[in-house]
């Protein structure tokens, strides 16, 4: 599990903001569904329940799987093509500096430059 958090705090583009938090729905069926499982003098159809719950949690991780795969082909097809990871570095004096205190995009935008 520490690799994986690990990944996710990590300054890289993968894995990105969803494939982090897409897995939660299908961790937090799983435990409904056993719950449901252990509770059949409380619930009415339990195992009812329990088959939703499991439903939840294949159909949900299949965008997960999808996301993950289709970043790494963009990846490897940016890579391919010469543009590198997509990790903009930044240069220049403002390199030190955080995007939040850079101040306005060269472009004159209002936004300031991104990391």
């Amino acid at each position: 599990m520490t690799p994986l958090l690990d990944q996710a705090a990590a300054r890289q583009p993968a894995p990105g903001g969803a494939s982090a938090a897409g897995p939660t729905v299908p961790l937090s069926a799983g435990p409904v569904a056993t719950a449901a499982r252990f509770s059949a003098r409380q619930v009415r159809d339990p195992e009812k329940l329990a088959l939703q719950a499991d439903q939840l949690r294949h159909h949900a991780a299949a965008p997960v799987d999808e996301d993950a795969r289709a970043y790494q082909a963009m990846l490897d097809t940016r890579q391919d093509c010469g543009t590198g990871s997509g990790i903009r570095q930044p240069a220049g004096p403002l390199a030190d500096r955080p995007a939040a205190a850079a101040g306005p995009a060269p472009d004159g935008g209002g936004e300031p430059v991104p990391e």
